[in-house]
């Protein structure tokens, strides 16, 4: 997944058009056009800020991970997604990944977020 189609997941999820984000930003919205559509990359400082903007590490955008790391961009959606939700929606998002994970047969053990006590499911 490139550069792009980060950007264009991420303005979709989280409900900005590429004007919102290219005035945030001080950008043309040809500009942000030109990344959305893999024409162009950011330079460094630009990639930080789109990086601050939505909350996300440089290595999410960029779709990069650590070799050996057994992380992939779906495991990092995930990751990114939980971390911009408040208290509420992060016990919410828990519980219905649990009830989730009831239903696909695995040896997945998962921790209660408040009690801290295993389940195997």
């Amino acid at each position: 997944m490139k550069f792009g189609d980060v950007l264009r997941e991420l303005l979709e999820e989280r409900g900005v058009t590429q004007k919102e984000l290219a005035k945030e930003l001080c950008l043309a919205v040809s500009t942000i056009g030109n990344y959305a559509n893999n024409q162009r990359e950011p330079d460094y400082s630009v990639l930080k800020q789109i990086a601050s903007y939505f909350h996300v590490t440089t290595d999410y955008l960029l779709n990069y991970s650590c070799e050996g790391a057994n992380s992939d961009h779906d495991e990092m959606r995930l990751l990114h997604l939980y971390q911009s939700m408040n208290g509420d929606a992060r016990r919410f998002f828990l519980d219905e990944a649990v009830a989730l994970a009831k239903y696909f047969p695995s040896n997945i053990s998962l921790m209660h977020a408040d009690t801290g006590n295993n389940t195997g499911l």
